[in-house]
C-alpha cells in the first residue's frame, strides 16, 4: 500500500492506495538500476532514490503480512527484508559518501540531498527497530519468566520465611519470659547465685 496525494472531487486532499505488491517489489530493483546509472546527476539519483527508500516501509509491511499467513514463504523470505534494508543503507552511506566527495556540486542542493538520505536512513533504521521488536515480543513471555525466578529462588525464599519465623518466635518467647520475672531477670539463674 503506497500512500500518495491526490485529489478528490470536492477539492480535499485524501490519500490514494495502491495495493500492487509487484508494483512495490519492483522498489529494489529501481533503487539497484540507479545506483548503477554512472550517467544521472547525484543530487538527482540521491532524490530519486530516497523517494524509491520512502516507499520500502510499504513492501516490507506487505511481505511480513504474507510472510505471517504463509509459513513456508516465512521460511523463505526471513532475511530477504533484512538483506533488502541492509542494502539501501549501503547504497545511502555511498551516495553520501559521494555527495560530499564531489566539489563541483551546489553545496545547498548538496545539503538537501544529503539530508534527505539522512531522514530515509534514520526511518529505514526506525522500521528495522519495529520490526526486530515485534519479531521479539511473541518469544518473550513475562510469566515464564517470573515463575522461573520463583524456582530459582524458592531454597533462598524458604530459608527467610524460616529465620522470620524463627525470630518471631524467639521474640515471643522473650517478650513472655520477661513478663513473667518478678523483677525482670528471667530465663536460667547463673551458678551460685541465691
Amino acid at each position: 500500500m503506497t500512500m500518495g496525494k491526490g485529489r478528490s472531487r470536492n477539492g480535499q486532499d485524501k490519500p490514494q492506495v495502491t495495493k500492487d505488491l509487484f508494483l512495490n517489489q519492483r522498489i529494489p530493483e529501481q533503487i539497484a538500476e540507479l545506483h548503477a546509472d554512472p550517467d544521472l546527476d547525484p543530487i538527482r539519483k540521491a532524490h530519486a532514490i530516497a523517494q524509491l527508500a520512502a516507499n520500502l516501509p510499504v513492501l516490507v509491511e506487505q511481505l511480513d503480512k504474507k510472510r505471517a499467513a504463509d509459513q513456508d514463504l516465512a521460511v523463505r523470505t526471513a532475511g530477504a527484508i533484512d538483506k533488502l534494508l541492509s542494502y539501501v543503507h549501503e547504497v545511502f552511506a555511498e551516495l553520501v559518501e559521494a555527495l560530499r566527495a564531489n566539489p563541483d556540486l551546489d553545496p545547498i542542493k548538496k545539503a538537501r540531498a544529503i539530508a534527505r538520505l539522512a531522514s530515509e536512513e534514520l526511518r529505514l533504521r526506525a522500521l528495522n527497530l519495529r520490526r526486530r521488536a515485534t519479531e521479539a515480543l511473541p518469544k518473550f513471555d513475562l510469566v515464564a519468566v517470573l515463575e522461573e525466578a520463583m524456582k530459582k529462588n524458592q531454597p533462598k525464599i524458604e530459608r527467610l520465611k524460616a529465620a522470620a519465623l524463627l525470630a518471631s518466635e524467639s521474640e515471643e518467647a522473650r517478650a513472655e519470659t520477661s513478663a513473667d520475672a518478678p523483677d525482670g531477670l528471667s530465663g536460667n539463674p547463673s551458678p551460685g547465685a541465691t
